[in-house]
């Protein structure tokens, strides 16, 4: 069955655009000496607390030296009211049959994330800064979006990467990359936590001009090249939407496609000895089309 169309977007007037890029790809990243590991893998942070709802990882090089990178990911008790977002995967029963559902409850009004990349350049003191931000779906496409970048940027002495993604928990991450700690991954996540996008992956490169910034100057200007970046992107608010498969006989086959239609909502058929419709559809618009559906069918709709 080909993949669904995304879900439609409504452009956000009058609002600065922002994009976050993934990174982590690999399990691990050497420090830029080679002296160490530097970050691992977003998704392997797990608290071992209740009471934190981000922690912090910290991988210190193996020999000597401060830490280099960290990463700020969500612990498995994440609450909902601490991130006052949504990104969980639910399966409500539908009287019988059930959905899968990408995000549920408080989100369904829809979240902010970017329709479009943008980007920036600009040099502070003989450093050269390059932000990249584009909009990503899941994890895995932030991971791609911030090796991407750094292959296109080989020759560059950081790659700092930054995003925030409705994932199962939600995650947020961000990693320094042999910046001083604190100075360059944090910076960036904040931009895109203060904008309150999501499903955004944001990287910055840095070709070092001989001249030391400080923790400060590097803090202002990766902030920077975050902030120009995203206002060069176009910022737009989707709506969750949630899956279900719906199967009927070919009698009531018709019947099924004209309500879809007539709901505007995008869906794949295949036609075998029964006919399957896989339904992509607002959260907040699903209860009533599977009713739509159920009445037009006279009950004889069978859902997944």
């Amino acid at each position: 069955m080909k993949r669904l169309a995304p879900p439609a977007a409504t452009n956000v007037a009058n609002v600065p655009t922002s994009i976050a890029p993934p990174y982590a790809a690999a399990l691990y990243k050497r420090s830029r000496d080679g002296s160490g590991i530097v970050f691992n893998r977003a998704r392997t942070g797990r608290s071992a607390g209740t009471g934190r709802n981000l922690e912090r990882a910290r991988h210190s090089p193996r020999a000597g030296g401060s830490p280099f990178g960290h990463a700020l990911v969500t612990a498995e008790n994440t609450t909902l009211s601490s991130l006052n977002t949504i990104g969980f995967e639910t399966r409500n029963g539908f009287a019988g049959g059930g959905r899968r559902a990408d995000v549920t409850g408080e989100a369904a009004d829809g979240y902010r994330t970017l329709a479009t990349p943008g980007r920036s350049r600009f040099t502070v003191r003989g450093s050269e800064f390059v932000g990249r931000a584009a909009p990503v779906e899941d994890v895995p496409a932030a991971e791609a979006f911030v090796e991407s970048i750094a292959a296109e940027y080989p020759d560059a002495t950081h790659h700092v990467p930054a995003y925030r993604v409705r994932a199962d928990p939600f995650r947020a991450y961000a990693d320094d990359d042999g910046e001083p700690a604190g100075s360059a991954g944090d910076p960036v996540l904040s931009v895109l936590s203060g904008r309150d996008l999501e499903n955004v992956a944001v990287v910055v490169a840095r070709y070092f001009g001989g001249t030391e910034l400080g923790v400060g100057g590097l803090a202002r200007a990766y902030s920077r090249a975050t902030t120009t970046a995203l206002d060069a992107a176009e910022v737009v608010r989707r709506r969750p939407h949630e899956t279900f498969v719906v199967t009927v006989d070919y009698d009531d086959s018709g019947t099924v496609r004209s309500v879809l239609e007539s709901e505007g909502v995008a869906f794949e058929a295949d036609y075998a000895a029964t006919v399957t419709f896989e339904v992509r559809v607002p959260v907040a618009d699903a209860e009533a089309i599977a009713d739509r559906l159920r009445s037009a069918t006279g009950g004889r709709a069978e859902f997944e």
